[in-house]
């Protein structure tokens, strides 16, 4: 069987998750992965396409499967075909990138717990200076810039260890001076939103299905891993409040970015439209949580202002909702 890789744009790479689940292991079959096609490479379609073939594997690991026209050089120096499983350059583990790009890299989040415990810090302060550095190298010296992608990946990042089950952390970034355009991706591949979500007993009744479960997720103040009284005690500065994914949303809206999460069978793009944000469903198949980020480093002004104003909205929100925290912590204020 001729299982054909598409060109790695977002639409095509969510379709092809969906494409690549109903395939079903046959006996006796023979499977060729083809990646004749991939000519374009984005870091969000190759972390989730690369995810799903290393999935399908597994699956068909007692079955024959062979690779061919693995010829992209790019593909290959961004780590794509080695993220599939292929043995074809660098480790993902080895991070690697300039001011322009970071590979597809993994890092594990055990490594990331001893690292504080070897420095005396909380996971999130680990992941707090990772997220300095990597905004720090892709923001090329823009100020409001590199303290907006610092906030945007460490939200995104620390949402990992506290909810998602998932031993490793896999990112990709890029930017394209030409085009003022930035994108970052960033994956796990545990137990994904739903599952999560569905462990605070206060909203298994919203919850019917994957896209419930997001559009829970980036309301303000909910999280899976606190219930009970919607003010809680502040034990730290990183206790969960159920704020980051709003923030990072809400504020890529305010941006003019996109912002798309993606997590079992479905997707959602957030992106403001004629001044009102809306939420975009799309259909895939993702066994884990992935989001891409793209904005235009040149639209990032008054930040803080904005950050401030989209947590006002968000606090008052959260007091009109059932089990929501209304609160949000100091690091998911974002200023």
């Amino acid at each position: 069987m001729l299982i054909k890789i598409p060109d790695l744009d977002c639409m095509k790479a969510l379709d092809f998750c969906v494409q690549l689940q109903s395939i079903e292991p046959l006996e006796g079959e023979k499977y060729y992965f083809d990646f004749d096609s991939v000519h374009n490479c984005d870091p969000f379609p190759m972390l989730i396409v690369s995810r799903e073939i290393r999935k399908k594997r597994e699956e068909l690991k007692r079955l024959e499967c062979y690779a061919k026209n693995c010829d992209n050089s790019y593909a290959k120096y961004m780590k794509f075909y080695k993220a599939c499983g292929i043995g074809l350059g660098d480790e993902v583990t080895v991070a690697r990138g300039n001011h322009k790009y970071n590979c597809i890299t993994k890092l594990s989040v055990e490594q990331l717990r001893e690292e504080g415990l070897n420095s005396l810090d909380v996971i999130q302060e680990v992941i707090d200076k990772k997220a300095k550095s990597m905004a720090r190298i892709l923001s090329q010296g823009d100020k409001d810039f590199e303290k907006g992608l610092a906030f945007i990946i460490r939200e995104i990042i620390r949402n990992i260890p506290e909810h998602s089950e998932s031993d490793a952390i896999w990112y990709c970034a890029q930017y394209w001076p030409v085009y003022d355009l930035v994108e970052l991706a960033i994956m796990d591949e545990g137990i994904g939103i739903r599952k999560s979500i569905s462990e605070n007993d206060c909203y298994c009744e919203q919850i019917s299905n994957d896209v419930d479960a997001i559009r829970l997720s980036l309301q303000p103040g909910v999280s899976g891993t606190f219930r009970g009284d919607s003010m809680p005690h502040i034990k730290s500065e990183w206790d969960n409040s159920g704020y980051g994914l709003y923030m990072v949303s809400q504020l890529c809206a305010e941006l003019d970015a996109s912002f798309i999460i993606a997590s079992g069978d479905s997707a959602i793009r957030v992106r403001k439209e004629n001044g009102k944000v809306i939420q975009e469903v799309m259909k895939t198949c993702f066994h884990g949580t992935a989001i891409q980020i793209r904005m235009r480093p040149s639209r990032i002004k008054d930040y803080d202002a904005i950050c401030k104003k989209i947590l006002e909205a968000g606090e008052m929100q959260a007091k009109q909702s059932k089990g929501a925290i209304h609160v949000a912590s100091k690091p998911s204020r974002g200023f």
